[in-house]
């Protein structure tokens, strides 16, 4: 009980010292174009979020199409998404946070081999993603595999917002330039 109430309280202290977070006008989430074009008619299945990826099941989006791509490089489409304001209401910038912030959040004292040059390991960064889906808040993280920054919307949240991000097309992934 009083883990849960320092997660709330370091979440809402994480908001209110960094209200301001990239905003992004459109998102982008590369796959195959089968799995493409379903994400299209009916948004992200949450039978397909894997336990094992970064933050856990959720929804991964980037800030940019090459990004989407470095980050899925096996993936011959770009699902293209606008955000909503919701979106960003509740995101948790983490590279903004202090390591004592990110400790609180994280319920793990011991930080050492979990973050490299400002990149989130999967250890941690499954500690954040279960204190941002028990929160209700999605979270903002540095890429491991290019410059930029993705997007993690936490499968509890996204199942009770679904809405938060809308497919808008899908194109190939050949053209894109950026």
């Amino acid at each position: 009980m009083i883990r849960r109430f320092i997660y709330i309280l370091t979440l809402i202290f994480a908001l209110v010292i960094n209200p301001t977070v990239t905003e992004a006008k459109w998102l982008y989430h590369a796959t195959k174009r089968s799995a493409a074009q379903k994400i299209l008619r009916g948004g992200f299945s949450v039978k397909k979020m894997k336990p094992t990826t970064r933050f856990g099941k959720g929804v991964y989006t980037s800030e940019s199409k090459s990004l989407a791509l470095k980050e899925k490089p096996a993936s011959d489409s770009v699902v293209v998404l606008k955000d909503t304001k919701r979106l960003w209401k509740y995101a948790i910038d983490t590279s903004r946070l202090t390591k004592d912030k990110l400790k609180r959040l994280s319920g793990d004292l011991d930080l050492r081999g979990n973050i490299r040059r400002g990149i989130i390991g999967p250890k941690l960064g499954r500690q954040v993603g279960k204190a941002a889906s028990k929160t209700g808040n999605i979270v903002v993280y540095k890429s491991a595999r290019g410059e930029g920054k993705n997007i993690f919307i936490p499968k509890r949240v996204y199942q009770k917002h679904p809405q938060i991000l809308k497919p808008v097309k899908v194109v190939p992934s050949g053209k894109y330039n950026n």
